[in-house]
C-alpha cells in the first residue's frame, strides 16, 4: 500500500490530510505511546519506560508510504513500524512497546481515532449547511412556489417549505454523527480477543488506554464485529444522502425549462454561456461512489478476517472523504444560491389557496427552526 492521490472533487482538504498515510501511520504512533502509557497507569511497566516510549514515538519519523507498502510484503504494517520503533530504544524500553497487542488492536483504533476526527469535520460542516439552510427556509416562508410530484407540477408550496425538509434531514444527520462520535470504541484484546498478554488486569488496561485516547471502552473486544465502523459508515452515508438530495433538487430547479434558481455555475469547453450547477454535480459524484463504497462491508469470520477487514483499510477511508466532498460541494451550492421568486410565483397565480398554503408551510417551517436549534445547540 504506497502514496496515491485520489482526485479532489471526490475528498476535501481536512479529509485528505486525516485519512493520508502519513495521517493513519501517525495515528498508529499515537495509539502504540497510549497503549504504553495505559500499560504504566496499571503498573504493567514502569513510568519511566511509559514516558520514553512516549518521547520516542513523539519525535518519530518515518516514511509511511514505506511502512504500509512493506506491511503487505510482511503481512502487517504495524510489525513493520513496530520494528522500526523497537530499533531506537534499548533493549528493555523495546520489550515494553506493543506489549500484550496485535496489530488489528492498533489499526482498528487508530481508524477510530481518525473516524472520530472525520465526524468532527462532518458535524461542522453540517452546522454550516444547516444555517445556511436555515436562513434561506425564513427568508423564503413566503415564496410560493410550484409543487413538483414526478417532476411533474402539483399543488403549491413555498420555497420555505422545501428548505425546511432539507433542514430536517440535516437535523437527524447532526444528531446521527455526534451521537455515533460520542459512542465510538477503542478495541484492545490482543490475539485472539481475550486480553491475555495486556497483564494482570487487562480491564483496567482497556479502560485506562480508553481515557488515553478519549474513546469509549467496549463491552468486548470487537475485532470480528464490525459494528462500529458499521455505524460510523452508515453517519457518514447519511450526510452524503442528505447532501445529495439538496444537490439533485437544486439541479431541478436551475435546468433550462425551469429556472427557478439559479447556483454558481461552471463552463462548457464546447458551449459558451452554458451554466452548469458544478457545485451540485460533484455533490452527486461523491454520494454516488459513498453509497457504493457503504455496501462494501463484510462480516468477519471468527477472530480476524482474511480479506475484508484488509478492505476496510481501503473502502472507510473512501466513504469518510466522499461524504465530506458532498457536504462540502452543497455548501457552496446553497452559498451560491440565487431565487427567482417572480418565476415561482408566476406558475402558481392562479391558485386561489395561496395564503392558507403561506399559513400551513410557515407553521412547519417554523416547526423545521426550531428542532434545528435543539441539535444544533
Amino acid at each position: 500500500m504506497t502514496g496515491s492521490s485520489i482526485d479532489p472533487g471526490f475528498t476535501t482538504e481536512a479529509m485528505a490530510r486525516i485519512w493520508s498515510n502519513a495521517g493513519r501511520v501517525t495515528a498508529m504512533i499515537r495509539v502504540e505511546a497510549s497503549l504504553a502509557r495505559a500499560q504504566a497507569v496499571c503498573g504493567v511497566i514502569e513510568d519511566a519506560v511509559a514516558a520514553e516510549i512516549g518521547r520516542v514515538c513523539s519525535a518519530f519519523s518515518v516514511d509511511a508510504d514505506a511502512v504500509l507498502g512493506e506491511g503487505w510484503e510482511v503481512g502487517t504494517p504495524v510489525g513493520v513500524l513496530v520494528d522500526r520503533l523497537r530499533a531506537t530504544v534499548d533493549p528493555a524500553t523495546a520489550r515494553a512497546i506493543h506489549l500484550g497487542a496485535t496489530t488489528q488492536d492498533i489499526v482498528d483504533t487508530a481508524a477510530i481515532v481518525l473516524i472520530d476526527e472525520s465526524l468532527g469535520e462532518l458535524a461542522d460542516g453540517l452546522v454550516g449547511v444547516g444555517d445556511e439552510i436555515a436562513r434561506r427556509a425564513e427568508t423564503h416562508r413566503r415564496t410560493l412556489t410550484m409543487g413538483r410530484t414526478f417532476r411533474q407540477h402539483a399543488v403549491p408550496t413555498t420555497f420555505g417549505m422545501r428548505c425546511a425538509q432539507w433542514l430536517v434531514s440535516v437535523s437527524a444527520d447532526l444528531e446521527r454523527v455526534r451521537t455515533t462520535r460520542s459512542r465510538l470504541p477503542v478495541q484492545l484484546g490482543g490475539p485472539a480477543g481475550t486480553g491475555v498478554g495486556l497483564g494482570p488486569d487487562p480491564s483496567a488496561v482497556v479502560e485506562a488506554f480508553a481515557s488515553e485516547l478519549a474513546l469509549v471502552v467496549p463491552t468486548l473486544p470487537w475485532h470480528a464485529d464490525r459494528t462500529p465502523i458499521g455505524l460510523a459508515i452508515e453517519a457518514a452515508r447519511s450526510v452524503a444522502v442528505t447532501s445529495g438530495k439538496v444537490a439533485s433538487d437544486l439541479i431541478d430547479l436551475a435546468q433550462t425549462e425551469v429556472a427557478e434558481v439559479a447556483v454558481r455555475p461552471g463552463r462548457s469547453s464546447a458551449m459558451a454561456g452554458k451554466r452548469n450547477p458544478i457545485d451540485a454535480i460533484r455533490t452527486l459524484a461523491a454520494e454516488q461512489v459513498c453509497t457504493t463504497l457503504t455496501a462494501a462491508g463484510r462480516p468477519h469470520s471468527l477472530d480476524r478476517a482474511a480479506g475484508p477487514w484488509h478492505a476496510e483499510w481501503f473502502f472507510v477511508p473512501m466513504v469518510f472523504q466522499t461524504a465530506g466532498a458532498a457536504l462540502e460541494a452543497v455548501s457552496r451550492a446553497l452559498t451560491s444560491l440565487t431565487v427567482d421568486t417572480e418565476t415561482m410565483a408566476g406558475r402558481v397565480a392562479d391558485h386561489a389557496d395561496a395564503e392558507t398554503v403561506v399559513e400551513t408551510t410557515g407553521v412547519l417551517v417554523d416547526r423545521a427552526r426550531t428542532r434545528w436549534e435543539e441539535v444544533r445547540g
